[in-house]
């Protein structure tokens, strides 16, 4: 599930444009959002972003992984 997770977020980051989000839901509630403002040498990518979430949010809390999706939220 996570690499299912990670294609669908490198999809969403060649589309991104400044002001977008990305919202990581879990079972139906927004435990996380990715707001895309610029690219600099010092912010997270989203798959960065992802990858932190995953692993703090889920993983250590013992979340099911398998209740995780992304929505991409356009302007």
């Amino acid at each position: 599930m996570q690499k299912k997770l990670e294609q669908e977020i490198k999809k969403i980051d060649k589309q991104l444009k400044c002001g977008e989000t990305i919202d990581l839901i879990y079972d139906g509630d927004k435990i996380a959002q990715y707001e895309f403002t610029e690219r600099s040498i010092d912010c997270k990518t989203p798959l960065q972003w992802l990858r932190g979430c995953l692993c703090f949010d889920i993983s250590l809390k013992g979340l099911d992984i398998n209740k995780v999706t992304l929505k991409y939220n356009r302007l």
